[in-house]
């Protein structure tokens, strides 16, 4: 896919294993084969692991009436 884009263009959202990713062609020598790009990553936050160690290090004070 990288080599059908045009400088400067970006790729479509990727969904990997553990992260989405953008790539940008920042550069293209399609004589040697050689595309230079850029890549934003962002992890794939598992929302259940966040509320657990959250749970961990919360103080729950209880109050009975």
């Amino acid at each position: 896919q990288l080599f059908e884009l045009s400088e400067g263009q970006y790729t479509d959202i990727l969904t990997l294993a553990n992260s989405f990713q953008i790539i940008r062609v920042n550069k293209k020598d399609l004589t040697r084969g050689v595309v230079t790009i850029s890549s934003l990553v962002v992890p794939i936050i598992n929302l259940d692991n966040i509320i657990a160690q959250k749970r961990f290090n919360s103080k729950i004070n209880i109050y009975i009436y």
